[in-house]
């Protein structure tokens, strides 16, 4: 809104004044009236037609630089100019599956996934998960959990067994008396 109220009030302010569009501007007394790309710049130093002039600045310095003195190429250089196979070997890069490093790049939005939904399970209960190494950001550790939790109950009657206390012993009566004997 504010920029169209500046472009009408630029529109609607009077024009500067100045000479009449009608009058042809004079030129300069002093300019040349003909300029050309043929003009001779060393026709002043040219003394007679047998004469060959170079014109043109000088080189602050005329020698060629130094190896150390020279920047980098301005042409592509070869990488194996021997054309050795060390050249070439050494001119390659290996594949990243090849590094120790791995692959580089690639972003994880499964473990980036798993990760929000740990942390969202660790907000609403924070003694809930991630016990074992890996387990915020493994998918397969998630399903799992996650199976434990519908996982059917064991519903049938166990008695627990002490296993602290020391076995009871057995009565002397029925110890001694063997299964088939009879009884007078």
């Amino acid at each position: 809104m504010l920029v169209a109220a500046l472009l009408l009030l630029v529109q609607e302010a009077p024009a500067p004044a100045g000479p009449p569009a009608s009058a042809p501007s004079a030129p300069a007394a002093d300019s040349p009236k003909v300029w050309s790309i043929k003009a001779d710049p060393c026709a002043s130093a040219r003394t007679s037609t047998n004469d060959i002039v170079v014109c043109g600045n000088v080189a602050p310095s005329p020698r060629l630089p130094l190896p150390e003195e020279r920047g980098p190429p301005d042409h592509p250089a070869p990488s194996n100019p021997d054309m050795t196979g060390t050249g070439a070997l050494a001119a390659t890069a290996p594949v990243c599956a090849a590094k120790i490093g791995g692959c580089p790049g690639g972003v994880d939005l499964f473990g980036g996934a798993t990760f929000l939904v740990r942390a969202v399970g660790k907000a609403i209960d924070p003694n809930s998960c991630c016990d074992e190494p890996g387990e915020a950001t493994n998918p397969a550790m998630l399903v799992r959990d996650i199976a434990r939790m519908f996982k059917k109950k064991d519903k049938r009657p166990r008695i627990p067994i002490p296993l602290d206390d020391s076995p009871l012993p057995l009565p002397a009566a029925t110890a001694a008396k063997p299964a088939n004997a009879r009884v007078p």
